[in-house]
């Protein structure tokens, strides 16, 4: 990432927990959806990387509770 001149990358904003939490649940949306269509569909390659998506989603969640 590029900094403009003398700008300071320690003291650049990160997103808030919020801002955070509203990303993690749209994973899950969009993680839900093609997962049950896949499995309808009968096409393992989207339900098996939707559903890694939800535990992804998951994951960070529970990461980010902890820290």
């Amino acid at each position: 990432m590029r900094y403009r001149p003398g700008e300071d990358p320690a003291t650049s904003t990160t997103a808030s927990s919020t801002e955070a939490a509203l990303v993690l649940t749209l994973g899950l949306v969009i993680g839900i959806v093609p997962t049950w269509l896949g499995i309808r569909g009968e096409q393992r390659w989207l339900a098996i990387g939707s559903a890694g998506l939800i535990v992804a989603s998951i994951a960070t969640m529970v990461w980010l509770e902890r820290s």
